[in-house]
């Protein structure tokens, strides 16, 4: 692994540190692809409750490295990072990191030891909360080299001060010290610069300590309603509210409760409890970049539970919503993991993103014949019109 991030679990934390102190963290490529990886590794290990990010060095991360782009510039080059395809499909694929630490099921917290800037301070907010040292210093920066944005900056931006302070913000892009941003709401403390990692990894322990599961379905009743009504917002706490009730830690901590103790969380899911909709939806997740990132397709619901699955899928090109097949277990103890594979047939292969994921999936073709072989004799055969869900048995 590049040495441009470092990355170490303790105690159930993961802390992963920006290492270009000698360009106050610019990210190149090299570092962009490397934080990506490890971001990933630390959303899907059982084993990482929290996760911290942080800079080596005076910075936590200037943004963009500006130099290469100049240099690339120079030379008639596109922005790296844009292989073979449009530049805006390598450059979104390098914003993943961003939807990492915002969407996965875990908190995430940035330890902002220096100057946050550009796509460093995109990056910042996309975690759930940030400490900030009394040393910090926060501009957008944008503006200043003829950039309109990227990371999620705005999007995040302006959901924690508002739009018409935000858009001041990357207009202006002023250089605005910590104590600034502690007024405008951007962090979430402001501590002594020597005592950064020491606050922060206390606060990361406390939450890696608590009940992860609750933690990961909050972060989804927050990521589901900032994009959906009422209404719908509503469904989905009640959703996750049954869900969460099913889990080891909330029959532990109830038991506490009537005992008058403290609690001890595991975060792990009860015998019975088969609605882990963060693990599916990573995968799922996972196979859409791989199989065909720029179709744009991402998961906007998955709801599980013993009997049923329904996934909502929505694409440009088509939205359909894959419903009704039942899952195949022998009896509660089993987990099932639930791959989302192309079957895609009939209307949906005529689509680019269709035939480029039946393309690449190594999956696809052994995937529909598995799940054939195993659905419920009660499950209607799926129609042309629907997709299909290879259902994996795995032990818990």
């Amino acid at each position: 692994m590049s040495e441009t991030v470092l990355y170490d679990v303790q105690d159930g934390v993961a802390t992963i540190t920006l290492n270009r102190p000698e360009s106050l963290n610019a990210m190149n490529p090299e570092m962009l692809a490397t934080m990506f990886v490890v971001a990933e590794k630390a959303s899907t290990d059982p084993g990482v409750r929290c996760v911290v990010v942080t800079g080596n060095g005076r910075a936590f991360s200037a943004g963009g490295d500006v130099k290469a782009m100049a240099q690339g510039n120079a030379s008639g080059g596109r922005r790296e990072g844009a292989v073979g395809s449009a530049p805006s499909a390598g450059l979104r694929q390098q914003e993943e990191v961003s939807r990492l630490l915002q969407e996965m099921p875990k908190p995430t917290i940035a330890a902002i030891n220096g100057v946050a800037a550009g796509a460093g301070l995109s990056v910042a907010l996309a975690a759930d909360l940030r400490v900030a040292s009394d040393q910090a210093r926060f501009t957008t920066a944008f503006a200043k080299v003829g950039f309109s944005g990227d990371f999620g900056g705005t999007w995040l931006l302006q959901r924690l001060v508002g739009p018409a302070k935000a858009k001041e913000l990357y207009f202006m892009s002023e250089i605005f010290p910590a104590q600034r941003a502690l007024e405008l709401g951007l962090v979430t403390k402001v501590v002594p610069h020597d005592s950064l990692m020491d606050e922060t990894m206390a606060l990361a322990r406390r939450l890696a300590e608590g009940p992860t599961l609750a933690y990961g379905r909050m972060k989804d009743n927050f990521t589901y309603g900032a994009t959906n009504s009422f209404g719908d917002a509503l469904t989905r706490e009640a959703e996750n509210m049954i869900a969460s009730g099913q889990t080891e830690d909330h029959k532990a901590a109830a038991l506490a409760f009537v005992e008058k103790r403290e609690p001890r969380f595991a975060g792990r899911l009860d015998r019975g409890d088969l609605s882990a909709r963060e693990s599916r939806s990573s995968n799922f997740q996972r196979a859409e970049r791989l199989g065909a990132p720029q179709a744009s397709r991402r998961v906007q619901d998955l709801k599980t539970n013993e009997h049923a699955v329904t996934v909502e899928v929505r694409c440009n090109a088509f939205r359909q919503v894959f419903r009704r097949h039942r899952s195949v277990c022998e009896n509660d103890a089993q987990r099932i993991d639930f791959l989302v594979v192309a079957d895609l047939h009939a209307g949906l292969k005529s689509t680019p993103a269709a035939r480029t994921v039946l393309s690449r999936s190594p999956r696809a073709a052994t995937g529909i014949a598995s799940f054939r072989q195993r659905r419920s004799p009660r499950s209607a055969p799926p129609s042309s019109s629907q997709g299909l869900l290879h259902l994996r048995r795995r032990a818990p």
